[in-house]
């Protein structure tokens, strides 16, 4: 058999033209898999300091350094794991009456995390 060195899919290059929907459809049914990130609607960015930076960082590191390979199913980023800290936010009752600033939010959010 001869081998081209076209690969599997010689097109997979190239970007679909069909709509969101009906491209999910076509995936799902070529059993191709679609990145997490390209799941999400929306692009947030949000301006941190240098020590925010490392604590995501760290942890980061400390999550892919810490897990064997049967949990190694997706990749673990700090974008990863900001949205975690905003998902598990969601179910939680903080009282948001009165916050004049930032310092207030951080407080009332520590008082309910802790154990």
């Amino acid at each position: 058999m001869k081998k081209s060195g076209l690969g599997k899919d010689p097109l997979s290059w190239i970007s679909s033209t069909l709509p969101e929907k009906r491209r999910s459809k076509v995936d799902q049914k070529l059993g191709r898999q679609i990145p997490k990130f390209q799941t999400f609607e929306i692009r947030l960015t949000v301006p941190f300091s240098q020590h925010h930076l490392v604590f995501l960082d760290q942890m980061q590191r400390e999550i892919l350094k810490n897990r064997s390979r049967e949990y190694k199913k997706e990749r673990i980023t700090k974008n990863s794991i900001i949205r975690a800290c905003v998902e598990a936010f969601k179910d939680v009752h903080i009282n948001l009456k009165n916050i004049p600033d930032e310092k207030t939010l951080l407080q009332r959010l520590k008082e309910k995390i802790k154990l």
